[in-house]
């Protein structure tokens, strides 16, 4: 019995012998365990060996059978370390070029109203000389990765498991539109004017605020979910085959 067709990334059409497949593996694992005592045979059988190995690859390129999957099983099954080894350098050689990465964003219309602000107690007593401002403006709140290099991979072959630990979704950046800034209001009052100072307090004030709704709104769990997305779809084929386990702190 033949499966359907199933097409390589190279265009090449190629049909799986299920049964040819198996015995394929089956091979592969008498030959790793002969090539485990490979030290001990003479030169005739290691001879022997090699050919042996040539052969059986050989014969499953012309059945079809080493596309995809396929020839990563025979990899693993001749080579297991550095198989594993392979992947998990790719994959840290793509997070250190990537190095930031920012998957989430909240963005919040508002008006902020400093509400009465006097220069001491007595004037705030006499509600004397008191300054406010207030304004309507648009803010954002990103959230991401700050540094992926930081990340750990660990690459298990044998369960097809990619572990991917000390990995955090952090607030990487809050800032206030300055475009955005309209129906600003401020008292003139030469006894208590409004300073730097005060812009500078409001502006930090704003911020927290910001971070706070933000993290109300699911700002954290979103870019998480948005960076596994975007992390898979970096590391591409090199996960073929792989179900990939993030572990946020």
């Amino acid at each position: 019995m033949r499966d359907t067709e199933i097409s390589c990334e190279r265009g090449i059409v190629m049909v799986e012998e299920r049964t040819e497949n198996q015995e394929l593996m089956a091979a592969l694992d008498n030959i790793q365990g002969e090539l485990k005592g490979i030290k001990k045979k003479g030169a005739k059988q290691v001879f022997q060996i090699i050919v042996a190995v040539i052969l059986t690859l050989a014969i499953g390129l012309g059945a079809g059978v080493v596309c995809g999957r396929h020839w990563d099983d025979i990899m693993f099954k001749l080579f297991p370390n550095s198989y594993s080894a392979s992947t998990t350098k790719i994959l840290e050689e793509t997070l250190k070029e990537q190095a930031k990465l920012n998957t989430g964003i909240y963005k919040q219309v508002a008006t902020y109203d400093s509400g009465k602000m006097y220069a001491n107690k007595l004037s705030e007593k006499l509600k004397m000389n008191g300054k406010s401002m207030s304004f309507t403006f648009t803010g954002y709140v990103e959230a991401g990765i700050e540094n992926l290099a930081d990340a750990n991979i660990n690459v298990n072959s044998k369960t097809n498991v990619i572990t991917i630990d000390n990995i955090k979704i952090s607030i990487t950046n809050v800032y206030i539109d300055p475009s955005s800034i309209k129906d600003a209001k401020q008292t003139k009052n030469i006894f208590n004017q409004l300073t730097i100072g005060d812009f500078t307090a409001a502006q930090s004030e704003l911020e927290k605020k910001l971070i706070n709704d933000a993290k109300e709104k699911g700002i954290i769990e979103t870019a998480q979910k948005s960076a596994e997305e975007t992390l898979k779809a970096l590391f591409g084929e090199a996960i073929n085959g792989y179900t990939v386990v993030f572990n946020w702190q």
